[in-house]
């Protein structure tokens, strides 16, 4: 197990929110791009996975934005809100500001997905080559 990988699996301890591990992990080298990811996609907690979406919409990069995607239509309602979160934050949206112009809502996750992977197949140029985004 990749050093990143282990402290994913330590945000929480005991059920407890670890904020330190939080911090180490927002500021980490690019490296720790891969394990967020995976355990977005892999972990079986709903926590873990909820704190990865919000992690990689804290970092910065829209390269995440079709991971995020796919969390859409996590069986989390809190995954899927910090994955949508993320999404509008990495593509310079305010919060809602998509999900509202798409008129759609988390309790359809897959009519979220659904639309908000059409509009990323529309825009998806535009924001990879916004330096300021990608």
């Amino acid at each position: 197990m990749l050093p990143y990988e282990k402290m994913i699996l330590g945000l929480f301890k005991d059920g407890k929110f670890q904020p330190d591990v939080y911090q180490k992990l927002r500021k980490a080298d690019k490296r720790v791009h891969r394990a967020l990811v995976k355990a977005l996609r892999t972990s079986r907690d709903p926590d873990i996975r909820e704190t990865c979406a919000e992690l990689l919409g804290e970092r910065g990069l829209a390269r995440a934005v079709p991971d995020l995607i796919e969390a859409l239509d996590d069986e989390s309602l809190f995954v899927r809100h910090d994955a949508m979160w993320a999404i509008e934050s990495l593509c310079g949206f305010e919060t809602a500001g998509l999900q509202f112009w798409l008129d759609t809502d988390f309790e359809n996750p897959q009519e979220l997905k659904g639309k908000v992977k059409a509009w990323w197949r529309l825009n998806r140029r535009f924001i990879e080559n916004n330096v300021y985004l990608w």
